[in-house]
């Protein structure tokens, strides 16, 4: 069986994972709702990933954490 996948789906791609989505939902207005520990984004990036509760402009993606990716998105 062939799976196509989008190209800029990094989950797919194992470059990223979702952790408790139904606990830290995307959001659209700059607010975090989470049950994520404080200072959760600081301890991904000392790992050198990156957290999705602490992207620029008004979304927020607490669930998310993913390797920083060179490739098209």
């Amino acid at each position: 069986k062939l799976v196509l996948i989008p190209e800029n789906d990094i989950d797919a791609l194992a470059l990223a994972m979702d952790i408790n989505p139904s606990d830290n939902p995307v959001t659209y207005n700059g607010q975090n709702i989470t049950n994520m520990p404080p200072g959760v984004g600081a301890f991904a990036a000392r790992y050198g990933l990156k957290w999705g509760g602490a992207w620029a402009g008004s979304k927020r993606d607490p669930m998310l954490f993913s390797v920083p990716y060179g490739g098209r998105m």
